[in-house]
């Protein structure tokens, strides 16, 4: 006998149906087209993330051409290279993805 049929007793037949379909649907591989939608909802995150890291660059860029406090400076130059070293591995990975931008 099934831990099913044991914790649900008689008359659990409506019950042991209920958890059996539950079964089916989790172990549901995904069609093509919901597989296709993420994967284009994948690039879609990767170019937004693209986008938004260049921003980002481009704002800091402008703030340490302003900056005139050493230690800001020095900030504005950390910060540049963390987002220089994002952009990068952003674009390597939609050159890995094959992700063109249009």
């Amino acid at each position: 006998m099934s831990i099913v049929k044991h914790t649900i007793g008689r008359g659990g037949k409506f019950m042991e149906g209920i958890i059996n379909r539950f079964s089916q649907i989790a172990n549901r591989k995904p069609d093509k087209t919901q597989t296709l939608q993420a994967g284009e909802n994948e690039h879609q995150q990767l170019m937004d993330a693209i986008r938004r890291t260049a921003g980002e660059l481009e704002a800091v860029r402008s703030r340490f051409d302003l900056e005139t406090d050493f230690d800001l400076v020095d900030a504005c130059i950390l910060e540049l290279n963390s987002l220089e070293r994002r952009y990068d591995y952003l674009i390597k990975e939609a050159r890995r993805q094959r992700i063109a931008a249009y």
